[in-house]
């Protein structure tokens, strides 16, 4: 027995609009942001957002109104009514101005049924009658309807709403903008929500984001103004949509090209200093990036005290700090309009208040930044929508655009440090000293040089006779901070070794699967040899004792393994027996030979010599592994030159034991030789700005010695670490 298969199209029922309308349109302000997103895909120059009271749930209107091309009957008929139109797809921009369609899913007209109850929509354009069409959205709520059994009807004839006179230019004229016989009008009634002078200053502030400053124009006369109609309570929030202008000049600044390559080029402005900058993002050699080429302007503000009085600015510092809160964020643009929800409140979609965790000093926060990134549809294709137009797709592509705009930062972030912490100290603390090449060595400052109060202590003691209860404070007060500084020392070491630890792991885990890997396959082989009928015993024998000597080779690589990085644990085994320095370092090397094989670094060591010394192995590895850690970082943003570092070992003339981690990358700046040693900065996307200052640190103050910026034999950065003590 056979049937013929039956067929039914899916049929949605009416409701399903209003669902739609509500789920894909997360707010009010959204929805009218969407709107006014219509008007500027029809080449509006002007579009006038008009509030009619009472502003209550049920009651009152909202009216928009622009003077784009407008629609005719076959437009309302053939593309308006038709949900998830493709007509924006099929042309990739605007008749006029040529702009970019912001719209392209054709479901911005739910932001009306998100809005009101109630609709009158008519437009008009050069050529055509006028096309009125009403809908009462309520209709769409009745449960048992299908969508196709809702009736949406339009009248066409003389103008009306365009006359000279008509209910558009109306509102037009009230802010002296010229009649205009072509346009779209907006009458939303029986508003579903009540407007609040918050919920008008929250979209006035969307609005004043809603266009980049730099949006593209083929045009001279491409213009796009917003302007917001509101009496009563809310006057003082009327008129057109501009930006804050206590926030007009940020005493720091960047702006940046990043091209395809991961190639960034830009200038970074402090305090009316600019100095250019030129930055390969970190990636393998010949990485796209896939999100494709962008540009990022960004502005930053201190909201401390001194920060904010510096602007000199005559608004009350309370006022400023609520201002730059509510507008502050990284926004997103596509062809010169906003992307939403980039840069809203509470967006921190760069992850910015999360990396300032881990360097309160270094990095920004979110409410302190106020940035454009400029993308098009045309060159970042596959930073592609979700379905709700609220956000881009979670891919790749979107990934690699976090880190580009990031390591973009950094160059901002590390230049706006190194001016704060000059300002600190206003004199050098680090002075250059000369080596016999001439080249100027640069000693680090003790990390917590500020806390040392041994002066003030010897003071008090000359002054005052023995036995002075102030005396008595004082030196108790000493050995307080001593103490303290000597715990936080602990905590600060024990934190550093987990931080390098924690950028190991995966370097670990790759090294380790391997040798992992070939254990079991032997042992199966050696169990299935061992179980074979057909094999004489002495062959079982051969295959097996070869099997077994091949898990022994790879068990060999990974005790290795394990014990290059047995150091970075934290159990101590009491006072360090006599060892061979050379032999620290090279398993500290080898700890990073997956990073630096990843990334195509050439890491040579010259330390064939037998060094004996006390030091504590974990503190010595510390020491090279962040040394070389850097070298790599920086070699993997080289493409022009090979990729080496050179580690080498050697005693000097007076016994102590110097080890030295050069390698060929860009070098570090002559204007910041002077802060690289600093608590805290750093020029690393990612970096806390510790690791130098806890390797000099342990290199100082347990070892007697200096940790030093030297000359670069390979023409890169070049760093010396000095041992006196236990060697």
């Amino acid at each position: 027995m056979t049937t013929d298969p039956a067929k039914s199209a899916l049929r949605p029922r009416a409701r399903l609009l209003r669902a739609l309308g509500a789920d894909l349109i997360s707010n009010e302000s959204v929805a009218l942001v969407e709107l006014v997103k219509n008007a500027y895909d029809a080449d509006a120059q002007n579009v006038v957002i008009r509030f009619v009271p009472p502003l209550a749930e049920g009651e009152g209107a909202i009216e928009v109104v622009d003077d784009g091309h407008g629609m005719s009957a076959d437009t309302i008929a053939n593309t308006w009514i038709e949900i998830a139109t493709a007509n924006r797809r099929r042309g990739a921009t605007s008749r006029r101005f040529g702009r970019a369609f912001l719209g392209e899913k054709g479901i911005g007209r739910f932001a009306a049924a998100k809005l009101a109850q109630i609709m009158t929509l008519a437009s008009r354009t050069d050529n055509t009658n006028e096309v009125v069409l009403d809908i009462d959205w309520n209709a769409f709520s009745d449960e048992t309807a299908y969508l196709d059994e809702i009736p949406i009807g339009w009248r066409e004839g003389q103008t009306d709403y365009f006359a000279p006179d008509g209910a558009a230019n109306t509102v037009r004229l009230a802010w002296g903008l010229d009649p205009t016989a072509h346009g779209t009008m907006l009458h939303l009634g029986a508003l579903t929500q009540a407007w609040t002078e918050a919920h008008v200053s929250d979209l006035r502030r969307d609005l004043s984001r809603l266009i980049a400053p730099g949006r593209p124009r083929s045009r001279q006369d491409d213009v796009f103004t917003i302007i917001i109609d509101a009496t009563g309570e809310l006057e003082h929030l009327a008129g057109p949509v501009e930006p804050n202008p206590a926030l007009a000049n940020p005493p720091y600044r960047l702006t940046a090209s990043v091209g395809a390559d991961g190639h960034a080029t830009g200038t970074v402005t402090v305090h009316g200093n600019s100095q250019p900058f030129d930055l390969r993002i970190p990636g393998d050699d010949n990485d796209e990036l896939p999100c494709g080429a962008f540009t990022v302007n960004i502005s930053v503000w201190d909201r401390d005290l001194e920060g904010i009085k510096a602007l000199g600015l005559d608004v009350p510092m309370k006022d400023f700090r609520e201002d730059l809160s509510a507008i502050a964020g990284v926004s997103l643009y596509r062809d010169g309009f906003r992307v939403l929800p980039y840069g809203e409140a509470g967006n921190d979609w760069l992850g910015l208040d999360r990396s300032r965790v881990n360097n309160p000093q270094l990095r920004l926060s979110n409410n302190q930044v106020i940035g454009e990134v400029a993308i098009s549809a045309r060159g970042n294709a596959a930073l592609r929508d979700q379905t709700n137009r609220e956000g881009l797709i979670d891919n790749s592509a979107y990934r690699a655009l976090v880190r580009a705009i990031k390591a973009v930062l950094n160059e901002l972030e590390w230049r706006r440090e190194q001016h704060r912490t000059r300002e600190r100290t206003k004199t050098t603390t680090n002075p250059p000293v000369d080596t016999p090449s001439g080249e100027p060595r640069i000693h680090r400052r003790p990390l917590f040089s500020e806390f040392e109060v041994s002066d003030i202590a010897d003071a008090v003691r000359e002054r005052l006779p023995t036995g002075d209860p102030l005396v008595s404070i004082v030196e108790e007060r000493e050995q307080l901070i001593a103490d303290g500084v000597r715990r936080v020392r602990e905590t600060l070491s024990r934190y550093s070794r987990l931080a390098v630890l924690g950028r190991l792991v995966d370097d670990i885990i790759h090294d380790g699967q391997h040798p992992t890997g070939r254990i079991v396959g032997l042992t199966d082989l050696a169990e299935q040899t061992i179980g074979r009928r057909d094999q004489a015993c002495p062959d079982k024998l051969a295959a097996v004792t070869k099997h077994l000597a091949a898990v022994r080779t790879q068990t060999d690589a990974l005790t290795a393994l394990f014990r290059r990085i047995q150091p970075f644990g934290g159990r101590r085994r009491g006072r360090p027996t006599e060892y061979v320095l050379e032999q620290v370092v090279r398993d500290a090397v080898d700890v990073l030979s997956s990073r630096a094989a990843q990334h195509k670094v050439d890491v040579q060591l010259d330390a064939s010599g037998r060094t004996q010394v006390r030091l504590d192995p974990a503190e010595v590895q510390q020491v090279v592994v962040n040394l070389v850690d850097n070298a790599i970082y920086w070699l993997s943003t080289v493409r022009d030159r090979p990729r080496k570092v050179h580690v080498s070992v050697r005693r000097l003339d007076d016994g102590a034991a110097c080890l030295t981690v050069d390698d060929s990358g860009p070098g570090v700046p002559h204007d910041i030789r002077d802060v690289i040693f600093e608590p805290y900065f750093t020029r690393r996307e990612e970096g806390t700005g510790l690791g130098l200052a806890i390797a000099g640190e342990i290199v100082d103050d347990v070892y007697d010695g200096e940790l030093t910026l030297v000359e670069s034999d390979l023409g890169g950065a070049a760093f010396q670490a000095v041992f006196r003590r236990r060697v």
